[in-house]
């Protein structure tokens, strides 16, 4: 992948967002407690509170699991990534789940990732390429390898880094049924 994360950072609203959504702050909070520095809540975390706020929504959409991404090489069997998510549950009662970037790899037939933010850069819609974490600071520190612009373009666009094929991603669009949810998002015209 040669593409290089967006140095830049989020505009000053979306930090604001965040701040502001009480339970977000608070899974940021857990993950940064209990699991440390290395671990970032990812995809829908940032992806569903972008596109509720472009639509208005006082309420945020629930979120129907929190992932949380890291990388170890060291450790990669899926006893590790169980062993955290019941660590964060035990906390706070929500569906974590929590996944080793580096098995992520190995899974999917690509070469070792170098960064959670190279591994990201894999996944399947441009729009839930991101993470984010809170330091012991409470300043925010944000994964954006595709740039801002994908997040921000109310589109649902296939990552062409993506290694699944068309059936698995036409499966992914019906599964998740994003436009129902937020019905000012385009599906690109390729992948419809």
């Amino acid at each position: 992948m040669s593409r290089l994360p967006d140095t830049a950072g989020p505009p000053a609203w979306l930090e604001q967002a965040l701040r502001a959504d009480t339970l977000r702050w608070q899974y940021l909070q857990q993950v940064r407690q209990q699991l440390g520095s290395g671990f970032w809540p990812a995809a829908g975390f940032v992806r569903n509170l972008v596109w509720d706020q472009q639509h208005g929504y006082r309420q945020a959409t629930p979120l129907q699991d929190i992932d949380v991404i890291y990388l170890d090489a060291d450790c990669t069997e899926p006893y590790y990534e169980q062993h955290y998510q019941h660590q964060l549950h035990a906390r706070l009662a929500a569906a974590w789940q929590v996944r080793n970037q580096a098995r992520m790899a190995q899974q999917h037939g690509h070469p070792p990732y170098r960064s959670c933010a190279e591994a990201i850069g894999y996944w399947p819609e441009t729009a839930t390429c991101y993470a984010v974490r809170v330091d012991e600071h409470d300043q925010l520190h944000w994964l954006a390898p595709l740039g801002w612009a994908p997040l921000f373009a109310r589109q649902i666009q296939r990552n062409p880094a993506f290694s699944g094929d068309d059936a698995s991603w036409q499966r992914r669009l019906q599964r998740k049924n994003w436009r129902q949810r937020w019905p000012q998002l385009q599906l690109e015209p390729n992948n419809q």
